[in-house]
């Protein structure tokens, strides 16, 4: 797994440099203050030591989906970023990726499975799942994004696995809507809380 590139705030130069804005995945800060250069970091998977916890995730060229879970593993977040999607197709396309989550045995954060996430762009609808194997990700149920709409970049819906139902949210990223992002959450099972994310082939 890469290193992330961390932000100095003892060097102002660096910081204005390293974590300005335009294009990428932008940077981040997390909970326990810590600032993030995504776009400048190293792409696929990457992680961090924060000043009190870890940072873990997928650092595409446009967008960035992930968690950060403070030393004490009492405080996670997961979250999605990027630069928004700009000329968007026409027709209809495929987002092939994988996801991260706190596994709910371990409490360690884990990576894994294949995301599949559809896009009509004519039709305006999202749908997709997160396919898991009990062997491979130690998890055995699968998540199903349910259909919602796409406004713009942005989507919205309902999610479920076998047992819980949730919500989901997210973007497409970069020229072309390139790439996508988002978290599916589950309130009363956080446990299969997810932030996930793809390429469009």
């Amino acid at each position: 797994m890469k290193k992330l590139l961390f932000c100095s705030v003892a060097t102002l130069s660096v910081l204005l440099t390293a974590c300005g804005g335009g294009g990428g995945s932008g940077k981040a800060e997390t909970p326990d203050g810590t600032k993030v250069d995504l776009t400048n970091s190293p792409k696929d998977d990457v992680a961090g030591k924060t000043v009190g916890g870890e940072f873990y995730g997928k650092n595409q060229n446009d967008s960035f989906y992930g968690v950060w879970i403070n030393d004490a593993k009492t405080v996670r977040e997961l979250r999605y970023q990027g630069t928004e999607a700009t000329q968007l197709p026409s027709g209809s396309a495929t987002y092939f990726g994988d996801s991260y989550w706190l596994s709910g045995a371990t409490g360690e954060v884990s990576k894994g499975g294949k995301t599949t996430l559809n896009v009509d762009f004519d039709r305006k609808t999202v749908d997709g799942k997160i396919e898991y194997s009990l062997l491979n990700d130690g998890r055995v149920q699968d998540i199903t994004l349910h259909e919602t709409s796409l406004n713009g970049s942005k989507f919205n819906g309902e999610a479920s696995t076998l047992l819980e139902k949730g919500t989901y949210e997210g973007a497409l990223f970069g020229q072309g809507a390139k790439e996508a992002a988002g978290l599916v959450k589950f309130p009363k099972a956080p446990s299969y809380d997810t932030s996930f994310g793809g390429i469009r082939y």
